[in-house]
C-alpha cells in the first residue's frame, strides 16, 4: 500500500472509528487487528507483512492464530480494551498513522503508532506520557514527532509551489506506482513544467477510485501460480499504464485493500506450497535413486546363490589338491564340462573348511536377499517413476488442483514407514514423539542463555527420576516455594559455579511449571542436589531440604 492510497484510506476510515470503543485485539497471520464495539463489528486490520504493509477496515470475521508477540498483545488488551478512539492522524510524508485513545472519563489513555514502511513495519504502543511501553516487533521507533495533520488538504496535496523539481520530489514520496503513472501520462508530450504539473494536479484532483489491477482474473488468483508482487496492484487512481490488466473496482478503499490482501495471501500461500512440494519431491527422488542403486548393487552381488554354494563344494572337494596363494585358492571347477582351473577368493586367516562354510553362508544369504531385494527394487522403481511424474505435473503450468493432487500422491508415497503407519497420522506422531522423549530421557529440556541444560519434571514420578536418578550432587535443584510444582534441575557436569543468570532462568521455569504460574512474582527455593533427600516411605515428588536459598522471580518459560 503506497503513501497516496494510505492517505486516502485514513481519510475514509477515520470518521468510522472515531469515538468507537475497543472491544478486542488479536493477531491473525501477518495481521494485527483491533475490533470495536457495535453491531457492525468493525475491525481495523493492520497488515504487518514487510513486503506489502497496509491498513483497512472490515466487518468480515478474521481467523485468529497464535499471537506473534503474546506480551505485546497482553499489554494492548490491558491498556486499550474499553478505551475510545479520540483521533486518527496520518503523516503526509511517510506511511505512518497515529491512533489516539481516551479513557471513558475523557483522559488520554494511550497511542498506537502504525509504521507501515516496508522493513520498518511495526506497531508501537505508547502510554499517555508518550513513552513506548510495548511493540509488536523489536524495531527502533521512527523519529516522526512533527508534521502530523488531520487535514485532508494537507494529506492529499503535497505539491510545492516552488516549482517542478520540488513537486517531483514530493510526488515520488507518495509511491513508485504514482510516479510511474505520472511519467506514463506525460510521455507523449515534452516534459515541461506546465504539462507535468497539470497532469499531477489532475491526478490529485480525481476522486479516489478503489481499484485492484491483476494480471489474471482476480477470482483465479490462488488457483494459478502468479508472483503476488507483480500480478497485483492496489490503486486509488486510474492506472492508464495497466490497461492490459484486469481492472477490478470496489465501493470503498477498504474493500479494495481487503480483496487485494486476500488475493496476495492466496497467491503467496500457493507459491509456498508449490515450492515446498517441489523440494520434498526432489529430495525423495534423490533418496530413492541412491537407495535403488544400492539395492541393485546388492542384487548383482547376490545374483547367483547356486554358484556361491558350488564354490563351497569345490573348496571341500579340493582340500588336498587346491593351491592356496595368499587370499585366493586355485582349484578345478568340476561343475564345468571342460573342468578348467579357476581362482576363488577366500577370507583371510581362515582354514579351507572355514572358507567353504563362509560360501555356504553367503549362498543362504543370497537366496534370502534375492527374495527380499527383487520386490524392493521393483517398488523403488515404481515410486521413482511416480515421483518423477508428479514433479512433471507441477513443472509447466501448475494450478491449485494440480498441486493438491501432487501433494496427495506424494503423501501416499512419502507417508509410508517400515512399521506400516503413516508418519503424519496421529498414531505416527505419537510414536515418533514417544521415541524422541525416550531418547532425551525424563522431563522437559531447556538450554539457558549461558548454555546449561535445564530439566523440568512433568509428573511426580518424573520429579523423583530427575532428582534422584538423573541429577548429580553438584547439580542445582529448584522448586517453587509453598506451591505444588515441578522439580527443576540445572545440569552441572563440569562441577563449576553455575552463573546467576542461569539460576534465575531456571527459577522462572520452576515458577511457571507450578501452581504459581499466574502470579506476578513467586518465591523459588534452590540448592545443590546433595542437600535434597527423600523421606522414608514418602509418596513420589516429596523431598526434604537440609539447606537452601530463595529467589523471587516472575514465572516464565522463555529461556
Amino acid at each position: 500500500m503506497d503513501n497516496f492510497f494510505l492517505s486516502h484510506t485514513v481519510v475514509e476510515i477515520a470518521p468510522l472509528i472515531l469515538n468507537r470503543t475497543v472491544s478486542h485485539a488479536w493477531t491473525g497471520g501477518r495481521n494485527f487487528v483491533l475490533e470495536f464495539e457495535g453491531q457492525d463489528h468493525q475491525r481495523l486490520v493492520v497488515v504487518t507483512d514487510p513486503a506489502s504493509p497496509g491498513l483497512y477496515l472490515t466487518n468480515q470475521r478474521l481467523a485468529s492464530s497464535k499471537p506473534v508477540t503474546s506480551e505485546f498483545l497482553s499489554t494492548v488488551r490491558e491498556v486499550l480494551i474499553g478505551t475510545k478512539t479520540s483521533n486518527v492522524l496520518k503523516h503526509p510524508g511517510d506511511r505512518l498513522v497515529k491512533l489516539s485513545f481516551d479513557s471513558l472519563s475523557g483522559a488520554p489513555a494511550a497511542t498506537l503508532l502504525l509504521s507501515l514502511m516496508g522493513r520498518a513495519t511495526n506497531v508501537y504502543l505508547r502510554n499517555s506520557e508518550g513513552e513506548v511501553i510495548s511493540r509488536l516487533f523489536n524495531l527502533k521507533v521512527p523519529d516522526v514527532e512533527g508534521g502530523w495533520s488531520d487535514e485532508t488538504t494537507d494529506i492529499l496535496s503535497p505539491i510545492s509551489s516552488t516549482g517542478l523539481e520540488a513537486a517531483g520530489d514530493e510526488i515520488a514520496r507518495l509511491g513508485p506506482r504514482l510516479t510511474q503513472e505520472l511519467q506514463y501520462r506525460c510521455s507523449p508530450s515534452i516534459h515541461g513544467e506546465t504539462t507535468r504539473r497539470s497532469v499531477l494536479l489532475e491526478i490529485l484532483g480525481e476522486p479516489p477510485a478503489p481499484l485492484v489491477y491483476s494480471s489474471i482474473p482476480l477470482e483465479e488468483i490462488g488457483n494459478r501460480i502468479v508472483d503476488p508482487s507483480r500480478a497485483l496492484v492496489l490503486s486509488c487512481i486510474e492506472m492508464t499504464h495497466l490497461r492490459g490488466c484486469h481492472r477490478n473496482q470496489f465501493d470503498t478503499l477498504s474493500e479494495a485493500a481487503e480483496r487485494y490482501y486476500r488475493a496476495r495471501s492466496a497467491a503467496a500461500s500457493l507459491q509456498a506450497e508449490l515450492a515446498s512440494l517441489k523440494r520434498e519431491l526432489t529430495a525423495a527422488v534423490k533418496k530413492r535413486r541412491s537407495t535403488l542403486k544400492g539395492v541393485e548393487s546388492d542384487l548383482e552381488r547376490f545374483s547367483d546363490p547356486e554358484r556361491l554354494k558350488q564354490f563351497g563344494d569345490l573348496i571341500l572337494a579340493s582340500l588336498n589338491s587346491a593351491k592356496v596363494t595368499g587370499e585366493t585358492i586355485r582349484l578345478v571347477d568340476y561343475f564345468d564340462a571342460a573342468q578348467t582351473e579357476i581362482e576363488v577368493a577366500i577370507p583371510p586367516d581362515k582354514t579351507l573348511q572355514q572358507a567353504a562354510a563362509h560360501y555356504y553362508s553367503l549362498a543362504g544369504k543370497a537366496k534370502r536377499a534375492k527374495k527380499l531385494l527383487e520386490p524392493r527394487a521393483r517398488e523403488l522403481s515404481n515410486e521413482l517413476a511416480e515421483l518423477n511424474r508428479l514433479l512433471g505435473s507441477i513443472a509447466d503450468d501448475p494450478t491449485a488442483s494440480s498441486v493438491e493432487e501432487a501433494r496427495a500422491g506424494a503423501e501416499s508415497i512419502l507417508g509410508k514407514t517400515k512399521r506400516g503407519y503413516v508418519a503424519n497420522s496421529p498414531q505416527g506422531k505419537n510414536r515418533q514423539a514417544k521415541k524422541r522423549s525416550e531418547a532425551r530421557g525424563p522431563g522437559r529440556r531447556f538450554t539457558s542463555s549461558d548454555g546449561y541444560e535445564i530439566v523440568v519434571g512433568r509428573t511426580d514420578t518424573e520429579n523423583d527420576s530427575i532428582t534422584f536418578k538423573l541429577a548429580g550432587s553438584q547439580d542445582v535443584w529448584l522448586h517453587a516455594a509453598d506451591y505444588p510444582g515441578s522439580h527443576v534441575v540445572i545440569r552441572n557436569p563440569k562441577r563449576l559455579a553455575v552463573p546467576h543468570q542461569t539460576i534465575v532462568e531456571a527459577a522462572q521455569l520452576a515458577a511457571f511449571y507450578s501452581s504459581a504460574k499466574n502470579e506476578k512474582k513467586a518465591a523459588v527455593h534452590y540448592t545443590q542436589k546433595k542437600y535434597v533427600t527423600k523421606p522414608p516411605r514418602s509418596k513420589p515428588g516429596l523431598v526434604r531440604l537440609s539447606s537452601f536459598k530463595t529467589l523471587m522471580v516472575g514465572p516464565s518459560r522463555r529461556v
